[in-house]
């Protein structure tokens, strides 16, 4: 599974490697995404945190050991400007 942003939704698609055709697993609008942010733990290094405006949140791992992939993800949602 991957998370993916685009200018209106935040995605898990699954199979965006694979020679099947892309699977949207899950979207939201962006609209009530909060904010996202990179939050590293211990063996987590890639954590993220999701937060939603209703209050609720979600937390992710986009790599145990290097944040690359995280920072990444962070990164993008500021261009598209939702906060951290």
């Amino acid at each position: 599974m991957e998370l993916a942003l685009t200018n209106q939704h935040l995605i898990v698609v699954t199979n965006l490697a694979g020679s099947a055709p892309i699977n949207i697993e899950w979207s939201c609008p962006l609209r009530i995404v909060g904010g996202i942010r990179h939050e590293p733990r211990w063996n987590q290094r890639g954590r993220i945190t999701i937060a939603f405006t209703d209050g609720s949140l979600v937390r992710l791992i986009a790599g145990y050991v290097f944040p690359g992939k995280a920072r990444r993800f962070v990164e993008a949602s500021r261009t598209l400007g939702i906060p951290s």
